[in-house]
């Protein structure tokens, strides 16, 4: 289901942030806003998807969208702003065959999903032709799966601090 209210803005500066106080992999103590942020996963692991959209609840992203292809994806980002994606590297995928084909279809604005949308990149296997690829197709992290939860929520914070400034509010 796809819901139609636009994502919260988050609050002004002045004011702290919503979320507990994380410390970051670089020894900063931040809040981190997820606050409204909707994520696409595109996995077509069906328990795959499941336990990386149950991971980034329990981060703080609450309004997670799965998708099990590259179709369904663009089919959910018709009718919703997704502000990142998490996607596989191995889908099936209509004009290549797999994830890479579909985040150049991103990146260059073939499909609903904004062309500079951060994106997460995982793979079972991480060779060294994907994770140099995924680079030059701007994908923010390229993490192996199974993906531990503190290494999905380091990837988040050094996305969040690149990505949404705004949200990230370092303690005083």
């Amino acid at each position: 289901m796809v819901d139609n209210i636009p994502p919260a803005k988050p609050p002004h500066p002045a004011q702290p942030l919503p979320g507990r106080l994380t410390r970051t992999e670089d020894g900063i103590l931040a809040r981190f806003d997820y606050t409204g942020l909707r994520a696409l996963v595109v996995e077509p692991d069906d328990e795959a998807r499941d336990a990386i959209e149950s991971a980034l609840r329990s981060i703080g992203i609450a309004r997670t969208y799965g998708a099990r292809s590259a179709a369904h994806a663009i089919e959910i980002a018709a009718d919703l702003d997704v502000d990142l994606m998490l996607c596989d590297v191995t889908l099936d995928y209509p004009e290549g065959d797999d994830g890479l084909s579909f985040v150049l279809d991103v990146r260059e604005d073939r499909t609903p999903l904004d062309e500079d949308i951060p994106i997460l990149f995982f793979a079972g296997d991480a060779g060294s032709f994907s994770v140099m690829e995924a680079k030059r197709l701007g994908v923010h992290d390229f993490l192996a799966k199974p993906v531990p939860l503190k290494r999905l929520e380091s990837s988040l914070q050094r996305l969040m601090r690149a990505h949404f400034p705004t949200r990230v509010q370092p303690s005083a």
